[in-house]
C-alpha cells in the first residue's frame, strides 16, 4: 500500500505523519514550536524540527518509503528570503497586528480596487500590508527580499530545493488577484512594489521537485522522493473534512474557524466573511474566524493558573441560570465585524458568578462567535451538514452547545480521521503521486465520517439560545460604539 508523508507547519506546533492511501494515519510524531512571541517565529525551527521529527519517524517504520512527501501549514505570514534562501528575519505570522497604519492607508487610497481584485478586507494579518510596513521601517531589508514564501514554501524550498507556492496561500496574501488567478502587477508596480519577488503559483496538487540527497541521508527517506507543495491549513483542513457546497467545517485550533465552498465569488459576503481559492480549483473557500478562537482557552488558563482540562470541567458544573457572556475578541473580532484591535470582555456579571460561571461562558463566547459567521455563510445557500474537528471534536460540552445553537436543523459529524489537515495534505499528496486522478477521488477513498446524535440536557437548547441573542445584541452595541455602520 503507498504511503504519503505530510508535514504540518501549525502556529503551535509541528506534525510530520506517515498516511496510506486510504487514508489511515500509520505514525504522526509532532512538538512544540518555539516562539520569539505570540506572532513571529523563527524558520530555521520548522526546517530543524522537521528534520528531526522525520528521523524520528522513519525509525518506526517498517518501511520508509514514500510515495510523495506533501506539505500544509498555517497562512499569511510574512516570510521573506534573500537569493541565498536564507531568511531576513524572524516570518510575522497570521495574528501579527503591527502594520494597522498602512492598512488604514491602503483603505484609503486603495479600498474599491482592493475590494473589486483581492475580495478580502484589509487587515493587518495578511502579507501586504506588513510589506509595506517593513517597507517604511526597515528599507535596508527590504531592498535584501529576493522572495516571499509561505511557511509551508519554506519548508518545500529546503527539502527540495525549488521555490513555489499554491493558489490558496498566494490568494491570501492580498496581492493574488482571485478573480484573473495571478499576482497583480499593476497594482504592486503602483506600491513601488516588485511583483518578482512573488514566487510562481502553480496548483495544490503539483509535484515541484524531489527531495534532496542531503536531506535523505538526514532523515532516512528516500533521495529523489517527489515533493508535492500542498495548501495552506485552512484548505487542507476543509479538504480533510469533505467539506463541498451543502457541508460547514467548524475548527477550533490556535484560532476559531468555520469554513465552506461555493462555485462563485459572492459580493454579498464581502467585508464580512474572507474568500480564497481553494485547492480542488473549481470553487471558492470561505472563511469564518474568531483570532483568538482556541487561543481563549490557553489564555484563560494562565489567569486561572490552571490546565484547560480544569476549565472544560469546571464549565460543565456552571449554573445553567447564569446570564454571564464571553467576548472572546482578546486579539480582534475577525468576521462579520473585521475589528482587528483587543476587544475582549466578560459582560453581564453577577455576584453570583463564580470560576465555573465563567469558564462557561469562555466556551459559549467562542462558540457564540462563530455561530455569527455561520448564520452568514447561510447566505451562500442552506447548508445541511456541519463537520467538527479538532477540539470541537473532542470536548463534549462544545458539542453540546453546538447541539443547541443550530437546534436540529444540520446532520452533526465527526471525522473518522482526528487529524484534517494532516488527512488533506495526504490526499493533495496521494493525487500529485497520481494515486488518485482526482481530488475528489482521493477523498472518497479517504476521508470518512460518523454522524453523531444529539444530546442536550433537558431545557438546555433555550438558555443557550438565550444567551446567544444577549450575545449578538451586546456585539451590536459594542460595535455601534466603534462606529460600526452595521
Amino acid at each position: 500500500m503507498e504511503k504519503m508523508l505530510v508535514i504540518d507547519i501549525g502556529t503551535t506546533r509541528l506534525k510530520v505523519a506517515s498516511v496510506n492511501e486510504k487514508g489511515e494515519i500509520e505514525n504522526i510524531i509532532s512538538k512544540n514550536l518555539p516562539k520569539k512571541t505570540a506572532s513571529e517565529q523563527n524558520p530555521k525551527h520548522w526546517i530543524e524540527g522537521a528534520i528531526e521529527l522525520i528521523k524520528n519517524l522513519t525509525e518506526k517504520e517498517e518501511d520508509p518509503k514514500f510515495c510523495s512527501i506533501a506539505l500544509t501549514g498555517n497562512m499569511h505570514a510574512l516570510l521573506t528570503v534573500n537569493k541565498d534562501g536564507e531568511t531576513l528575519f524572524d516570518a510575522w505570522l497570521w495574528n501579527d497586528l503591527r502594520a494597522s497604519k498602512e492598512c488604514e492607508f491602503l483603505k484609503k487610497e486603495y479600498g474599491e480596487e482592493i475590494k473589486e481584485k483581492f475580495f478580502n478586507p484589509v487587515i493587518p494579518g495578511f502579507p501586504l500590508p506588513k510589506l509595506l510596513y517593513l517597507k517604511k521601517n526597515n528599507p535596508e531589508t527590504f531592498e535584501s527580499i529576493y522572495k516571499i514564501l509561505q511557511p509551508k514554501d519554506f519548508v518545500a524550498f529546503h527539502l527540495c530545493g525549488e521555490i513555489f507556492t499554491d493558489f490558496t496561500d498566494a490568494s491570501g496574501t492580498l496581492m493574488f488577484n482571485l478573480k484573473k488567478r495571478d499576482w497583480d502587477r499593476e497594482f504592486l508596480l503602483d506600491l513601488n512594489l516588485n511583483p518578482s519577488i512573488l514566487p510562481e503559483v502553480v496548483p495544490s496538487y503539483q509535484k515541484i521537485g524531489i527531495l534532496r540527497k542531503e536531506i535523505a541521508k538526514a532523515t532516512r527517506l528516500r533521495e529523489g522522493t517527489p515533493v508535492v507543495i500542498g495548501a495552506g491549513d485552512l484548505a487542507t483542513a476543509s479538504l480533510g473534512s469533505n467539506v463541498d457546497e451543502d457541508t460547514l467545517v467548524f475548527v477550533l485550533g490556535t484560532a476559531g474557524q468555520i469554513l465552506t465552498v461555493n462555485r462563485e465569488l459572492s459580493e454579498i459576503l464581502q467585508n464580512k466573511i474572507f474568500a480564497f481559492l481553494f485547492a480542488d480549483p473549481e470553487y471558492y473557500l470561505y472563511l469564518g474566524t474568531v483570532p483568538a478562537g482556541g487561543y481563549s482557552f490557553e489564555w484563560f488558563s494562565k489567569v486561572l493558573s490552571e490546565d484547560i482540562v480544569e476549565i472544560f470541567k469546571r464549565a460543565e458544573s456552571a449554573n445553567p441560570e447564569s446570564k454571564l457572556l464571553y467576548l472572546p475578541f482578546i486579539q480582534g473580532t475577525g468576521t462579520p465585524h473585521m475589528r482587528y484591535e483587543p476587544l475582549g470582555a466578560f459582560l453581564n456579571i453577577s455576584d453570583e458568578d463564580s470560576n465555573p460561571e465563567f469558564c462557561r461562558a469562555l466556551v459559549e463566547g467562542v462558540v457564540f462567535a462563530l455561530k455569527e459567521s455561520s448564520d452568514i455563510l447561510e447566505n451562500l445557500s442552506r447548508k445541511n451538514k456541519l463537520v467538527l474537528q479538532s477540539l470541537v471534536s473532542k470536548i463534549p460540552l462544545i458539542q453540546e452547545i453546538l447541539f443547541s445553537l443550530y437546534n436540529r436543523k444540520k446532520e452533526i459529524y465527526l471525522s473518522n480521521q482526528k487529524e484534517a489537515s494532516i488527512i488533506g495534505g495526504a490526499v493533495l499528496g496521494a493525487v500529485g503521486a497520481g494515486i488518485y486522478d482526482s481530488i475528489s477521488k482521493a477523498q472518497e477513498n479517504m476521508v470518512s465520517m460518523e454522524k453523531l446524535e444529539y444530546t442536550v440536557k433537558k431545557g438546555g437548547e433555550i438558555k443557550v439560545l438565550k444567551r446567544f441573542d444577549e450575545y449578538k445584541r451586546m456585539v451590536k452595541i459594542l460595535n455601534m460604539q466603534e462606529g460600526d455602520e452595521e
